[in-house]
């Protein structure tokens, strides 16, 4: 009798797997995966971008349905694996099984994130949402999510080299304590070719509303809207700094005087230089270039 059920690629973090209690949780969401999909397993190992080589390596076998199981790590990884080589998006399609220590992402569209990804598959339930294209000196980044300059790249540094073992306290904890060495930088942008210079803390482009777990960092942006929700923070003391940080968590922010909220579909980096980031939870040293809103250009369950 012919199999009639779609196949699903399955790249799963093993280092989250380390945690009985996500093992248990993965291993019963695939056993109801199975009733409905093939599904054939691949563990990452500690190797770097090894999530990306996996996904890159079965598209060219072709396969077009993979279920991230990880967090949003992972999922970055993943889109920029399928993204590097796909001639055709249109038939790839995107599953989450969110495990990891943020899971931001998966946040817009339920609290209850691992049930809600689990459910849209099961379900079917399928959207298209936008990606954000990173242009850099030495070629192309994507991401679904954000990516943060300033000191919310700093405190991600931090936190990846000293507290990622931690779970999602750890971005909290790594915020109060680099909150001591928060510092203005000077940034030239053009959004939408609107020029901008000036000295900011924090400048976060915003596909999704939620970073570092459940902080609503962005809570009026939308992953399907078609364009980026831009955050900035100028110039502050350490004390309205704790107010804000204090906000952030009902997404309530964006009311302060020092919080500058705009959208736009572009972004060009005027002054090209070296510049750490933090894009989708990975921190990276780049040369920016631009941002561009690749609008509705992958389909996941949500």
């Amino acid at each position: 009798m012919k199999d009639n059920k779609q196949t699903f690629i399955a790249i799963i973090n093993g280092k989250y797997l380390n945690s009985p209690i996500k093992k248990r949780k993965v291993k019963s969401a695939f056993k109801k995966l199975e009733k409905k999909y093939n599904i054939v397993r691949y563990l990452t190992t500690p190797l770097k971008e090894n999530a990306k080589q996996i996904a890159i390596e079965k598209y060219h076998q072709g396969f077009r349905n993979f279920i991230s199981v990880g967090g949003d790590g992972t999922n970055y990884e993943i889109i920029n694996g399928l993204l590097s080589c796909a001639d055709n998006i249109e038939d790839l399609t995107l599953g989450f099984l969110p495990v990891g220590t943020g899971n931001s992402f998966v946040a817009d569209f339920s609290k209850k994130r691992f049930k809600n990804c689990l459910n849209a598959m099961l379900e079917n339930k399928v959207k298209y949402i936008d990606v954000i294209k990173l242009t850099h000196k030495e070629g192309d980044l994507y991401f679904i999510n954000n990516l943060s300059i300033g000191f919310v790249s700093k405190v991600a540094f931090w936190r990846n080299k000293y507290l990622a073992a931690w779970g999602q306290s750890s971005y909290l904890i790594a915020t109060i304590i680099n909150l001591w060495n928060v510092a203005t930088e000077k940034y030239n942008l053009s959004f939408d070719e609107k020029n901008d210079i000036s000295e900011y803390s924090i400048v976060s482009f915003c596909n999704s509303k939620y970073t570092g777990g459940d902080m609503k960092f962005a809570p009026l942006a939308n992953p399907a809207d078609g364009v980026l929700d831009v955050i900035t923070l100028s110039k502050t003391n350490k004390l309205n700094l704790i107010k804000l940080l204090l906000k952030v968590f009902k997404g309530t922010h964006l009311s302060s005087p020092l919080v500058n909220h705009t959208t736009c579909k572009k972004v060009i980096f005027n002054e090209q230089h070296k510049i750490p980031i933090v894009i989708d939870g990975e921190t990276l040293e780049v040369i920016p270039l631009s941002l561009n809103v690749m609008h509705k250009h992958i389909k996941i369950f949500a």
